[in-house]
């Protein structure tokens, strides 16, 4: 099986090589927005599938993206087989190649890779099905579990093997509320699960629920009970985000430290409410807030640099509204706003390596005129602007 590299090759001779600049710390965001086909401005969630392809939930529609154009899905009262709703809220691919698309009012759908339908996990009276509307947050654990947090009635468990769901919630369990924002696997396969009440950490062993909440007169707790962001990085440590600050757990203490924005310190976090955290390969942590836009940690300084739109400046981010980070095979991240669309960049793009004809160099290219490139492998290599996996015939 053939894939094929589409590029565009100008004057060959003539590349000018490209070097990142890290010294001055300038990130160059690439736009991507509904004048190229995005079905909404406000981007939710991002995800890629073993094809390759980007799968994108935005606030009206579900797009899958093959780095040139976008194929736009959305509910159709008339098809039981498309969306269940339109209001994308999370997209995940889980390590069986299923692709989950949880909405906002329609329940959880899963694509069907052979027919492009969708299958549709929302009935009340069904255990094959999940009682709650609005899907916030899936997640795999280590088992292979696949975890759905919802906005409704708490934190589903769902078995493959017997296409069931059980669901855990005020009523059944000691979660501290049916409102989950996000959940998060740590170590030792313990689930931390961010709810308006504070913060569970759940023995999925024994079943146990140990609460985490905020102490006005004490130190070291929680900064807020809105908890709205879980994250566990490469080296287990635990952050969390939420509508007063992010926090830091130190799980030898059991204490948390505490960082907020302070107007007099460039230094400090942009913005309060967060949205989103992610760790990138090279172990950059990103946070996305509301309105502050995006911040990079410094783990040595523990100090943040701050990334936010400028009107001026094309190449900054869109929006300061961020809702979701994700990195794609190729290193590049891409950046879900709300009012902005997505927004792309890589910080470890390679300079181009300029191939010429020289004459008597026998090691060089054997001729000046390039008119096509390819690469017979057996899987795609990528995509994105000028990568494109085609099959041959």
């Amino acid at each position: 099986m053939k894939y094929f590299i589409r590029i565009l090759i100008l004057a060959i001779p003539y590349l000018i090589s490209y070097q990142p600049n890290y010294a001055q710390n300038k990130i160059y965001f690439e736009n991507i927005s509904v004048d190229k086909g995005l079905s909404h401005s406000t981007v939710y969630s991002v995800t890629q599938d073993k094809y390759g392809f980007l799968w994108i939930g935005t606030q009206d529609g579900l797009n899958k993206f093959d780095g040139y154009e976008f194929t736009n899905y959305y509910h159709n009262p008339d098809d039981t087989s498309s969306l269940s709703n339109s209001s994308v809220s999370f997209v995940y691919n889980d390590s069986r190649g299923n692709l989950w698309i949880g909405t906002w009012g329609g329940g959880l759908n899963k694509l069907d890779n052979q027919t492009g339908k969708f299958i549709r996990y929302y009935n009340s009276k069904n255990s094959n099905t999940i009682s709650a509307a609005r899907i916030s947050f899936i997640t795999e654990s280590k088992k292979g579990e696949l975890w759905i947090a919802t906005g409704d009635n708490g934190l589903y468990k769902y078995d493959y093997a017997a296409n069931e769901f059980k669901v855990f919630n005020t009523s059944n369990s000691d979660l501290a509320g049916n409102r989950i924002w996000s959940v998060a696997e740590d170590r030792t396969a313990n689930l931390w699960i961010g709810t308006d009440y504070g913060l569970n950490k759940f023995n999925t062993t024994n079943g146990t629920f140990t609460l985490y909440k905020h102490d006005h007169y004490g130190s070291g707790t929680i900064n807020s009970d809105t908890v709205r962001f879980v994250y566990v990085d490469s080296k287990g440590i635990i952050w969390t985000g939420t509508n007063k600050g992010l926090d830091k757990f130190d799980s030898l203490s059991g204490t948390f430290k505490s960082f907020v924005h302070n107007p007099s310190d460039a230094g400090s976090l942009s913005g309060d409410i967060i949205n989103t955290i992610f760790e990138d390969g090279t172990g950059n942590l990103w946070i996305g807030t509301f309105g502050g836009g995006l911040n990079l940690y410094n783990s040595k300084t523990e100090k943040f640099k701050v990334y936010k739109n400028n009107i001026s400046d094309p190449s900054s981010i869109s929006n300061n509204d961020v809702r979701s980070i994700f990195q794609d095979n190729s290193g590049n991240e891409w950046i879900g706003t709300r009012g902005g669309g997505l927004d792309k960049f890589n910080l470890k793009r390679e300079p181009f390596t300029h191939l010429e004809y020289l004459l008597f160099n026998p090691n060089s290219i054997s001729d000046k005129n390039i008119r096509s490139v390819y690469e017979d492998l057996h899987k795609p290599i990528g995509y994105f602007y000028g990568l494109v996996p085609l099959k041959a015939g």
